[in-house]
């Protein structure tokens, strides 16, 4: 079982453990209790689920530049498969779990040398009237999803993510902050208070898993998909 740092003042249910690894990218802590995306976690809270979907097993495949027409040839891991993702909650605090095909590796090996990162990812959808344009996706390209939640392998360490989008509305930068994850056999998860999300109403839950690739012939960075699951609704919190 695999899990991020998270700070002193958080209380653990038996689903998290705490580590010492530093997180990146910045801030490299997680934030203290009070602030959004600190996470309290009560002993005996019970969890609802609030939403969860089926992928049908087998469907991802490469769809990076680098494999050319290749595509095919290129084997897709099971642990990079999506079958099942889930939204639930424990009093105020949300957990978003994503179940793979296969056991994710304590380390995994990147599909093609051009890989720097593997990203699994959970879209959160909380005012379908915006459409931020922005990291982490390009700054010309508005998608509806105010928040992203990710897990994300750097060829030495994991590290989970909570990503605001919000303020690109408005001009500004998108906010990283680290989160709470789990990796426990073939099961990701992130948690953190419903305030870090704005205490949505509701919810439109999307996910997927994908690679972050360096295209040495023209020194740019770049997505490549391998699966992913489309928008459910979620109801009220």
């Amino acid at each position: 079982m695999r899990c991020s740092p998270i700070g002193a003042s958080v209380l653990l249910l038996p689903i998290l453990i705490g580590c010492s690894e530093p997180l990146t990218p910045t801030p490299t802590a997680a934030p203290p209790e009070g602030v959004p995306g600190a996470v309290t976690l009560v002993q005996g809270s019970s969890l609802e689920t609030l939403c969860e979907v089926f992928d049908a097993q087998g469907d991802a495949f490469w769809q990076g530049l680098s494999a050319l027409s290749a595509a095919d040839a290129v084997e897709v891991p099971p642990y990079r498969d999506i079958i099942r993702i889930e939204a639930r909650r424990s009093g105020s605090i949300l957990t978003f779990t994503m179940d793979m095909a296969g056991q994710v590796p304590t380390t995994p090996s990147m599909i093609l040398p051009v890989v720097k990162e593997m990203i699994w990812f959970w879209r959160i959808d909380t005012d379908p009237t915006t459409a931020p344009a922005g990291y982490p996706t390009p700054p010309g390209d508005p998608v509806p999803h105010e928040f992203m939640v990710r897990v994300v392998w750097d060829g030495a360490n994991f590290r989970g993510e909570l990503i605001d989008r919000r303020p690109l509305l408005t001009g500004g930068s998108a906010i990283v902050l680290p989160m709470p994850f789990q990796i426990s056999g073939a099961t990701l998860s992130v948690s953190m208070d419903s305030h870090a999300l704005g205490d949505p109403a509701a919810f439109r839950l999307a996910a997927g898993a994908t690679d972050w690739q360096a295209q040495h012939q023209h020194g740019n960075l770049g997505l490549s998909p391998l699966d992913g699951v489309r928008f459910i609704a979620c109801p009220a919190l």
